[in-house]
């Protein structure tokens, strides 16, 4: 699976995973924190102006896929559709 992400997109990915990684079992936020870094790391070093190529494998992408939905469901219970319809673009090239 290879996912396709701008910047600010991929930013976004990341605030929100580390926004709620905490609530996870602890086995999870090791999972969790690995995958922050990684998605960090090719933040860090991409060109703002193109997109990254990012290769989750299946148990990244889960992982990745069960934060945005949690999160989602956070901005939904707190009345903010704008936010929760744009963690679900994001969810949904990770869906693929």
């Amino acid at each position: 699976m290879t996912v396709r992400m701008n910047q600010y997109d991929l930013k976004t990915v990341i605030n929100g995973i580390y926004q709620i990684w905490a609530a996870f079992e602890e086995e999870q936020q090791t999972e969790i924190a690995a995958i922050l870094l990684k998605l960090i790391d090719v933040c860090e070093r991409m060109n703002p102006r193109r997109r990254a190529k990012i290769r989750p494998e299946s148990g990244e992408a889960r992982l990745i896929l069960l934060c945005l939905n949690e999160w989602r469901n956070r901005f939904i219970k707190a009345g903010k559709a704008d936010g929760a319809d744009g963690v679900g673009e994001v969810m949904v090239r990770f869906a693929r």
